[in-house]
């Protein structure tokens, strides 16, 4: 800064800069605050103005000198105690700050800054590992890139590419309908890119491969957690629970074009009432011995299946999780493939679906209930792998045992348990490569924030 005793306001300017959003109440907080100090000439204040013009931000060299000339003022004095202390160290003899000392710290108060918290982020470089390492040479992204990719990272590269496109511009509307749609289409553009399939056998247009798939997933949440989970629910739940608990006749009938989004569907497990207990499904499926079908059923409110992705708009048919039911015995749940709408969108006969609105950040998912009055299936939609009802109306399964036929079923479902923690890996890792951008302890930058959010909930109670 020009004039020496200005740097008295160097550590303000580089707290509310370096997370890269000075806000417009931060911007009128700091106005009043410059304007109101009778120690300074009005030349020097229009000098202080213009470092927090929020249409002319400081570029990066200069946050980076503004942080080495703190890092300097404080190094060695252990009477440092507050950002006040490092004002009155970086403006030495030239500027008296005795008359604003409360002014200074009620602003620190106002803007959301934690003094100590901040102290302690200027004081790391002293006696850091890095610094002690002398770790200021730069390394090889592209190499620990590779490194970190592995065997993957030619589809992580290409994925990168397809969600770099124009086509993938961020989806700002407020609108929960037209969110729904964007994000639909994205999976459309994957699907044609044969992303979707990428874990399905290639004689049914898959690509085999199901560490490409998983990959595909992590690095879709570079991008959008929406994307994710409707990625995820239509190519993984729903496509997956096909190929796992299905066999040759339902792949040939149903995977290419759950592959290529052709058909959208839903995976209809979770019921209102059952929590976590899954072999407490109400849901039946009673099978007719007269014309060799089943009926789905759901028997009360509570049986509804519930928070359903891709139910609201899109699915047009479901893996329908039910107990199985012939002659009044309960053999246990088991899966069936069930239509929830034509190819027009329009509801099937005997289905009734919900829509459950918005969700914190997941407002792209079109999550729905989903009851079934007496929707009669042909015998073929029952997902046979582990268990089938033969010509003569009885059950056969190769398990004898009922525990392990439903454990080895629901085992066949961990892909979706292997997904979400490489989803959340890549959200972790935005969030690292944030912080560390920004030069700026974690602990700063989310207390800050969390301040923001709450003026923002104050100042929007009533709208």
């Amino acid at each position: 800064m020009k004039p020496a005793k200005l740097q008295a306001f160097l550590p303000l300017f580089y707290l509310v800069w370096s997370d890269d959003l000075l806000t417009q109440k931060e911007f009128s907080t700091l106005k009043d605050f410059i304007n109101s100090l009778h120690v300074l000439s009005q030349e020097e204040k229009e000098y202080l103005l213009s470092k927090v013009d929020i249409s002319n931000p400081p570029s990066r060299n200069e946050l980076t000198q503004w942080k080495l000339d703190i890092e300097k003022s404080i190094q060695d004095k252990s009477s440092i105690k507050s950002i006040f202390d490092i004002a009155k160290a970086l403006s030495g003899s030239d500027l008296d700050l005795t008359p604003i000392e409360s002014d200074f710290k009620k602003l620190e108060n106002d803007l959301g800054i934690l003094g100590e918290e901040a102290l302690q982020n200027f004081k790391t470089k002293a006696d850091s590992f890095t610094a002690n390492s002398q770790t200021t040479s730069n390394f090889d992204i592209q190499k620990i890139t590779e490194l970190l990719d592995g065997k993957e990272a030619p589809i992580i590269k290409r994925v990168k590419s397809i969600i770099s496109r124009p086509e993938f511009a961020y989806e700002t509307s407020t609108d929960i309908n037209v969110f729904r749609e964007t994000v639909y289409n994205w999976c459309k553009i994957l699907a044609e890119e044969n992303l979707g399939n990428m874990a399905y056998p290639k004689e049914y247009g898959g690509g085999g491969n199901v560490e490409d798939y998983f990959a595909i997933m992590e690095t879709l949440s570079y991008h959008d957690l929406s994307l994710v989970i409707k990625f995820g629910v239509q190519f993984g739940l729903w496509g997956m629970s096909v190929q796992s608990l299905g066999t040759e006749k339902h792949y040939a009938k149903y995977l290419k074009d759950i592959g290529s989004l052709k058909l959208p569907g839903c995976f209809a497990m979770t019921e209102t009432h059952h929590g976590s207990n899954v072999k407490g499904l109400e849901t039946t499926a009673t099978y007719n011995h007269s014309d060799q079908t089943f009926t789905i059923h759901t028997p009360n409110k509570n049986a509804q299946k519930e928070y359903i992705g891709n139910a609201t708009v899109h699915g047009q048919m479901a893996t329908v999780f039910a107990k199985l039911i012939i002659d009044d015995h309960d053999y246990g749940v088991n899966a069936f493939v069930v239509p929830l709408r034509d190819t027009n969108g329009n509801t099937v006969k005997g289905v009734t679906i919900g829509d459950c609105g918005h969700k914190m950040g997941l407002n792209g998912v079109d999550n729905g209930t989903i009851s079934f009055d007496n929707v009669v299936i042909p015998k073929d939609n029952m997902l046979d792998r582990f268990a089938s009802v033969n010509e003569k109306g009885e059950f056969e399964s190769p398990i004898p045992s009922d525990n392990r036929r439903f454990f080895t079923m629901l085992g066949t479902l961990v892909g979706g348990r292997i997904g979400i923690p490489r989803s959340a890996l890549g959200c972790d890792q935005i969030r690292i490569d944030n912080c560390h951008s920004l030069q700026r302890s974690k602990k700063t930058i989310w207390t800050r924030r969390r301040i923001r959010s709450s003026d923002f909930k104050l100042q929007n109670a009533s709208a």
